[in-house]
C-alpha cells in the first residue's frame, strides 16, 4: 500500500495512462490550460483514496482586506495531537486546488495524526 492505494490498482491505472497516452504538458505561460488539466488531477484523486477516520470541514476565513479564503481541515478521529501542519497545494501559483492534493493531505493525516489545514489560495494572473 502507498499512501492506502493498492500498489497493484495504481499500477494498473499508471499503465493505462501510459498506453492511452499523456497529454502533452501546457506551455510556460499557458496558465489557462494548467487549470484545465486541473480536472484530471481531481479526477484521480477522486479513484484512490477513503480515510475513513479523517473528518474534513470546509471553512471560509477572511482576509485583512476583507477577501474570503476557503480552507479544509483534516483531523484523525480519536487523534490527541495538538500540532497542526499549514498545507499549500501545489501548482505554481497559477493552477491546482485543494481538492486536487485531498487524497495526499487525507493520507497524511491518517499515517500521523495530526491535524492539516489545507488553503485555497488565490491563484495568479487574477491575484497577483
Amino acid at each position: 500500500m502507498v499512501f492506502g492505494i493498492d500498489s497493484g490498482v495504481l499500477v494498473g491505472e499508471l499503465a493505462a495512462l501510459r498506453f492511452t497516452g499523456m497529454p502533452k504538458p501546457a506551455p510556460i505561460g499557458d496558465w489557462q490550460a494548467r487549470r484545465a488539466g486541473d480536472a484530471m488531477g481531481v479526477i484521480f484523486n477522486e479513484r484512490f483514496w477513503a480515510a475513513p477516520d479523517v473528518v474534513q470541514e470546509d471553512r471560509i476565513v477572511h482576509r485583512i482586506d476583507g477577501q474570503q479564503v476557503p480552507i479544509r481541515t483534516y483531523r484523525r478521529r480519536g487523534s490527541t495531537s495538538r500540532a497542526v501542519v499549514v498545507y499549500v497545494h501545489g501548482g505554481g501559483l497559477i493552477a491546482g486546488n485543494i481538492d486536487i492534493y485531498d487524497s495526499r493531505v487525507s493520507a497524511y493525516v491518517q499515517a500521523t495524526g495530526i491535524t492539516f489545514v489545507s488553503v485555497a489560495y488565490a491563484l495568479a494572473p487574477e491575484h497577483p
